[in-house]
């Protein structure tokens, strides 16, 4: 199924302008090099991607995107427990998607993502920015912009909500709707 318009996003754009007082717009004085490359990355890009690495604390490896929002009013895109390098080409193949004017519809599996797997988006709750999306946060100075995971299926095409999901994975795309998958799902 093609990307199409959802009733998610189009509740959350409603109204909302992207703000243009970003990172881009801010002195690069004072700020670590790490700041600085994430500015000059979304400058010549148009997005950036941020690989966390879990531990023993937290086992959880995700990657996320910051600028989607900022560059093509698109939302910021998270991904669980992926190769980074496959993270980062799945995200330039959204990125690509979102350039060329579409946008997910939320809870509806979608072609075309993970080559001949389905994937769907589901929307993150904003509880979840301060541990999910740090670099976002601070890049927009807040945070007022829309954030969808994108989850991938086990090796029989189900996703984790879904009846028989592989027990093996079940940690690997935690729940970060609102409200549960289930409503998540509901509402699109």
């Amino acid at each position: 199924m093609p990307f199409g318009v959802s009733n998610w996003f189009a509740k959350f754009a409603a109204g909302r302008k992207v703000t243009p007082q970003t990172a881009l717009n801010r002195p690069t004085e004072g700020m670590t090099d790490y700041e600085r490359n994430v500015v000059a990355t979304v400058r010549k890009y148009g997005w950036f991607q941020l690989r966390v690495v879990g531990d023993e604390k937290s086992p959880l490896s995700f990657s996320y995107t910051t600028g989607l929002w900022r560059t093509l009013e698109a939302p910021e895109i998270l991904l669980c427990s992926l190769p980074e390098k496959t993270a980062h080409n799945v995200l330039w193949d959204v990125f690509r998607y979102f350039k060329s004017g579409q946008r997910p519809q939320t809870g509806i599996p979608v072609s075309g993502i993970f080559g001949n797997a389905d994937a769907v988006f589901l929307p993150v709750a904003r509880k979840h920015y301060r541990t999910y999306m740090r670099t976002t946060r601070w890049f927009y100075g807040h945070e007022d912009f829309p954030c969808l995971q994108l989850f991938w299926p086990d090796t029989q095409g189900r996703f984790p909500w879904e009846a028989g999901f592989e027990t093996k994975l079940e940690k690997d795309q935690p729940d970060l709707t609102a409200n549960g998958w289930s409503a998540a799902l509901a509402d699109r």
